[in-house]
């Protein structure tokens, strides 16, 4: 057994190969030791099965996150989404509609606004 910390790091929207089948994913959630695809059935790989193809860009990152976030089912998707947007990602940005990362945004939980731009938790979903 590998008991080495991984330096791999990846995140919503990236494009990773699962190595043992070659196939293309994109990924829709992670943890600290699997990420999780996007599609059916919704899989689990750990971090030593899958390399890094492309990383997403920021669009492309929060644009999956907020898809997943308005799943019309329960799933483990939607929920990892909505807890990603509520802590991460604020309205402040001078690109209409696209949000940029916001550090200090664990503290929504407390307040429901941001504390750097003070967004309120609502305009996180994009509706």
């Amino acid at each position: 057994m590998n008991d080495k910390p991984t330096t791999k790091t990846f995140r919503t929207a990236d494009i990773i190969r699962h190595i043992p089948t070659g196939e293309e994913w994109t990924v829709a959630t992670v943890d600290k030791t699997h990420i999780g695809c996007v599609g059916w059935p919704y899989t689990l790989a750990p971090f030593e099965d899958v390399e890094l193809v492309v990383a997403a860009d920021d669009a492309a990152h929060l644009r999956l996150l907020r898809s997943m976030a308005n799943m019309s089912v329960p799933d483990p998707r939607r929920s990892y989404a909505r807890a990603m947007i509520s802590t991460h990602f604020c309205t402040a940005s001078t690109l209409p509609g696209l949000d940029t990362y916001c550090p200090d945004f664990v503290a929504l939980r407390g307040t429901r606004t941001c504390p750097q731009c003070g967004a309120p938790a609502q305009m996180l979903m994009g509706g």
